[in-house]
Formats: structure tokens, sequence, C-alpha cells
């Protein structure tokens, strides 16, 4: 059993069926779809993991955690105030 789901029927354009594959009974379908699409040019740049500000991290995450959020193990709305 195969299945196209669309929700625009005319993108299908023509589905063929090819011979068995291999010794198997089971047939390929060949189907030829109607799709539109952007061609957009992704420009992603690489990022230098090397320039970053570790030390700066560090000092910024450098926070007494237990204290932070003590009184607010039963209460997430609390914890999301943070």
């Amino acid at each position: 059993m195969d299945l196209v789901i669309t929700d625009n029927e005319d993108v299908i354009e023509d589905i063929e069926m090819k011979g068995p594959l291999g010794k198997s009974d089971d047939a390929v379908l060949k189907i030829i779809c109607k799709l539109d699409s952007c061609i957009t040019d992704n420009i992603i740049g690489k990022l230098n993991y090397g320039k970053g500000d570790y030390e700066g991290l560090r000092k910024s995450l450098d926070i007494d955690w237990i204290q932070m959020f003590d009184g607010c193990y039963e209460d997430v709305d609390k914890i999301c105030e943070y």
C-alpha cells in the first residue's frame, strides 16, 4: 500500500508503476510532483568558537544557584521569574 499526502491534488502530475524490486512482488512507484520552490542564497557563516569569551561566560555563570532558587522548589511560576 502506498500513500501520497497532499493538500492539493494538482501537485501530483503522474504516477508510474515500474517493475518489481529485485525478486519481490512489490512494485516500485515513480511519483512525479509539480512543486514550486523558492531558491535563495543560504550563506551561512561558520562559527569561530576560538573567538568565544569563555572566561566571561564562566564569570557570568558563577552564581550561587542554590541561593537563587531557594524557596522556589515547589513553585514553577516563581522559578520562571528568574
